[in-house]
């Protein structure tokens, strides 16, 4: 199957569901699905991942966070960076529901306008206030393969525990093993009889 080793697909999860809410994230994708053209933002603040030199996005990473870029969020970002143009992108809304699957169109970029999101939890919220900011200024333009309009239970759609276990994971950014890519297409295969 050495046809499969050019495929490369990467599940992007938007927002924490136990910060945001499952609605907020929702809220998120439905914003991103209307742009022109679509995109997937993700987040991490103000740090601008359209730059190609990790020292730079450590640098601003460090400036923003005030912690030291490593562990999860390195590990992640570095993921995120990795992502290319005519990459398969699967967006999950929460942990365990997916609502669309896309072909990236061109490089990452920046963009702040219509995505600094006031939510439910976001920063600066209160008991007072639920609401706050949420800024998912870096983005991938995609082209939808399948864009659902109500997320879906992943095990609903697909009974491999691998892809299952990448899918559901907690990170915001993966990438979906090779061992996973045939069940992964089978997984588009399904959702395009749904869409």
């Amino acid at each position: 199957m050495d046809i499969l080793k050019n495929i490369n697909m990467w599940r992007i999860r938007l927002g924490e569901t136990s910060s945001l809410g499952e609605m907020s994230v929702r809220e998120i994708f439905e914003i991103a699905r209307q742009e022109s053209p679509p995109c997937v933002p993700v987040g991490w603040g103000k740090v601008d991942l359209s730059q190609e030199n990790i020292e730079d996005v450590a640098r601003d990473y460090e400036g923003a966070y005030d912690e030291p870029f490593d562990g999860s969020n390195m590990s992640q970002i570095e993921s995120f960076l990795a992502i290319k143009p005519n990459d398969i992108v699967f967006v999950m809304t929460v942990k365990m529901k997916l609502c669309a699957i896309g072909i990236v169109l061109g490089k990452r970029h920046v963009e702040d306008e219509n995505f600094d999101i006031e939510i439910i939890g976001g920063t600066g919220y209160s008991k007072r206030g639920p609401y706050g900011t949420v800024s998912f200024y870096n983005r991938l333009d995609v082209k939808w393969i399948v864009n659902l309009d109500v997320s879906i239970p992943i095990r609903s759609l697909t009974n491999s525990s691998e892809l299952i276990g990448t899918l559901s994971h907690q990170y915001t950014v993966l990438p979906i093993k090779e061992t996973s890519i045939v069940e992964a297409l089978k997984l588009i295969c399904e959702c395009l009889k749904l869409s």
